[in-house]
């Protein structure tokens, strides 16, 4: 499902499988690459079942291991936006407020302005350096997963060998637990922070009154997000 919301991780399309029936030479360099550079194989050959078990999950370790610093970036600038936004809410009052003064009025539109500016910049990155970034990653891992599932198809004698319908159905089938597993990453771990943030809030304000500020000041280096909300998910 398509997202409107630019800090939740976008639908990952696989591009169609279009390996079926190549020959090694027509099958894109990078592929080519991978399997003589990574597989150690230049041409269709029968791989043992189980190393390719072992190359499958090694692409799937990869992936999972290649989206972690991307998958921190896109929670963190959320995290960024969501104090921001609170805190600029809390800051400065109503109008209607009779704490409102004539300097608050003068100091609160460059107090939103910053907070605008700032906003701006995250979304920037997240949608021309975080999200491409995810693009790329995604599809390098494709190719190599397409490039193994050819290797796995060209070693079946071709009279046993599926037919490009059940191939396209095989590999689509496979790989789309570990794209939603990609995809929901970043809520996990959305989520992961925000239990880890509240627990540590609780020791904060249970625990005895000295040393509670250092802990506080500890808490929001680490977790950078006011844990009042937990994170909801579309259905």
């Amino acid at each position: 499902m398509a997202t409107t919301d630019p800090f939740v991780a976008p639908e990952y399309v696989p591009s169609p499988y279009a390996f079926a029936g190549l020959s090694y030479k027509k099958l894109p360099p990078a592929a080519k690459r991978y399997l003589q550079k990574e597989v150690g194989v230049t041409a269709p050959s029968k791989i043992n079942s189980t190393d390719l078990e072992v190359r499958y999950e090694q692409l799937e370790q990869n992936l999972m291991r290649s989206l972690e610093g991307n998958n921190y970036a896109l929670v963190e600038r959320s995290h960024e936006v969501r104090r921001g936004s609170r805190g600029s809410l809390s800051m400065t009052p109503s109008p209607a407020s009779p704490d409102f003064t004539m300097t608050q009025a003068m100091d609160a539109p460059p107090t939103y302005q910053t907070i605008l500016e700032n906003d701006i910049r995250r979304l920037s990155e997240v949608l021309n350096v975080i999200l491409p970034e995810r693009q790329i990653i995604l599809d390098e891992f494709l190719l190599k997963w397409d490039a193994l599932f050819w290797l796995e198809m060209e070693g079946i004698p071709e009279e046993l060998r599926f037919s490009v319908e059940t191939q396209i159905l095989t590999r689509d089938t496979t790989v789309k637990h570990i794209l939603t597993r990609a995809q929901n990453a970043p809520v996990a771990l959305d989520a992961k922070l925000w239990r880890a943030g509240l627990r540590a809030n609780r020791e904060i304000y249970s625990g005895d009154r000295a040393g509670r500020d250092e802990k506080l000041v500890e808490t929001l280096d680490a977790y950078q997000f006011p844990p009042a909300e937990e994170p909801t998910t579309d259905a």
